[in-house]
């Protein structure tokens, strides 16, 4: 997923940090942390199942997300 920093107004790129929450099963995702593509206005995040990673869907993945409301929580800090 990409995460839009827009709204920021960052004026450079800043250094990224993220984290994952939920109120369940949260814990068992991979990836979350693993930041790519990072511009002062967006990043990407991919994201799998731990268990049976193979078998992931973003349908699947989605519905997880829904129903266990997990968010990216996600801070920019400017050097």
């Amino acid at each position: 997923m990409t995460i839009d920093t827009s709204n920021c107004n960052f004026s450079s790129t800043p250094l990224y940090f993220t984290s994952m929450s939920g109120i369940s099963m949260h814990w068992t995702i991979i990836g979350p942390t693993n930041i790519y593509s990072q511009t002062q206005n967006s990043f990407r995040v991919v994201i799998k199942h731990s268990v049976d990673a193979a078998s992931d869907t973003s349908a699947e993945l989605y519905a997880d997300a829904q129903d266990k409301k997990w968010s990216i929580n996600w801070l920019g800090v400017l050097e």
